[in-house]
């Protein structure tokens, strides 16, 4: 077998996953509001980044990179995201801002919800860990009315405890405040609050389980099953009137987290939909590049120099993918 040489030429792509690409590749799984974040954690390190406002253009001529940025932001440009982007403010109104107005809701106390209030309570009421698991497991169950479902048959099961233990620890949670809380119907909410009263008797225990009776206005035959005469019977189904048929109501739900959306969706004139970035959430960069133009005369360290540089990188290169990042989102939305 002859041994020869020869030249051969040969084409190959790859892709290289630069730490850029990947960064980029971040961004586009980020909401609106997870990289105004980001992009606030940039501004506060790159001193060559600044955020876009409508004054910029009319108080200085932007630079060559400032415009190329503008054209790239053009599709998110549509309103001033600028009150729209995460500030920073001190509880006390102190202020990184620097404003006059202060943070008013800092010094509003947060609503106690219904689970807040028992699992104080649960705190106090039992020491042992077991229990207190077996308690934070039913309120967790607890619905904003106060009750718990009418089967906890699967609760011992789950806890690895004793329906008797499960049992003992909800006998102590019905005697939380608010009184009726943690009942599994109506009737036993009606009782928790008439035993507290002092006021369950045969006769009232009669009429809390005949409920179906009183909805339907069969006053004859409740009297006939508690033993009384026509004036306590009255009296009876007043003094349930005046109970709490929902006890947790009271106090306030657990806060809601709206969702901003990133795009917006509407009909078209045509009869087609129109698809609308949310510049609302949108934050918006630019480079100041002239900052950077007086820097570099002034810089004498090689260090230095480096830093302004990459920091210089950096922030074109974000500001690009930012724009990327729109255009992407917005041509995944329309198709």
């Amino acid at each position: 077998m002859a041994l020869t040489q020869r030249l051969e030429f040969r084409q190959s792509q790859s892709l290289v996953m630069t730490p850029q690409l990947m960064q980029a590749i971040k961004l586009l799984q980020l909401s609106n509001l997870d990289l105004m974040t980001f992009v606030e954690e940039e501004l506060e390190c790159n001193p060559l980044l600044e955020r876009a406002n409508d004054d910029v253009a009319g108080a200085e001529a932007p630079t060559e990179v400032d415009q190329v940025s503008g054209e790239q932001l053009a599709e998110a440009q549509a309103r001033d995201a600028r009150d729209g982007a995460m500030t920073t403010y001190t509880e006390w109104g102190g202020g990184a801002s620097g404003d006059e107005d202060y943070n008013l809701e800092a010094f509003v106390a947060a609503e106690m919800t219904l689970a807040d209030h028992l699992a104080e309570q649960l705190s106090v009421a039992f020491t042992a860990p077991a229990q207190r698991m077996i308690g934070q497991y039913l309120i967790d169950l607890v619905d904003e009315a106060g009750y718990l479902p009418p089967d906890l048959g699967q609760a011992a099961e789950r806890l690895g405890a004793s329906q008797a233990e499960v049992e003992n620890v909800l006998a102590v949670l019905q005697k939380f405040d608010p009184s009726g809380v943690c009942a599994r119907s109506l009737s036993e909410c009606l009782a928790i609050q008439l035993r507290e009263l002092d006021r369950y008797d045969p006769a009232m225990q009669a009429l809390v389980e005949h409920l179906d009776l009183l909805a339907k206005r069969d006053i004859a035959s409740l009297r006939k099953l508690c033993g009384v005469d026509d004036e306590d019977i009255a009296d009876m189904i007043g003094e349930i009137r005046r109970l709490n048929p929902k006890p947790g109501m009271k106090f306030g739900s657990a806060r809601l987290q709206t969702m901003v959306p990133d795009v917006y969706v509407r009909p078209g004139p045509d009869g087609g939909w129109h698809v609308e970035l949310n510049s609302d959430t949108l934050p918006r960069v630019l480079v100041n590049q002239t900052y950077y133009s007086e820097l570099s005369k002034k810089i004498g360290k090689d260090g230095d120099k480096s830093y302004f540089t990459d920091a210089l990188q950096n922030a074109t290169w974000l500001v690009r993918a930012l724009d990327q990042r729109a255009r992407t989102i917005l041509k995944v939305a329309t198709e």
